[in-house]
């Protein structure tokens, strides 16, 4: 089985959690961010890969020039696509695969998961 998927560009690691005294949480944007790889995952109508082994390949295409590192958008799309119940944990991600595109206005991010051959 493979799936793919269509996403916005994700918020910046230093947006997605806020410190208000002793409690971090997750900011507006990474929750956002979360429910719209909810609904992708949801046009599927797959129940998931459940614990088996997968492959993720990454395409992202920036919003602009600013300088970004690819491994910074990593995090929110594993945690993001295991809430969304694609898999159990993103620790059976076994290879991933990321490519940076040209620029795109607004920016995008195109995600290919599949099961481990």
């Amino acid at each position: 089985m493979e799936i793919k998927l269509v996403l916005p560009w994700p918020p910046s690691w230093n947006k997605l959690y806020r410190i208000s005294g002793s409690r971090m949480y997750k900011t507006r944007a990474a929750k956002d961010f979360a429910t719209e790889v909810q609904v992708a995952v949801r046009r599927y109508r797959f129940d998931g890969f459940g614990t088996a082994r997968i492959e993720l390949d990454i395409q992202a295409w920036p919003p602009d020039k600013r300088k970004r590192d690819l491994d910074n958008i990593q995090k929110i799309l594993l945690d993001s696509m295991q809430m969304a119940k694609l898999y159990k944990d993103d620790s059976q991600v076994d290879r991933i695969s990321i490519v940076r595109g040209p620029v795109m206005p607004g920016g995008m991010v195109h995600v290919t998961v599949k099961e481990k051959e």
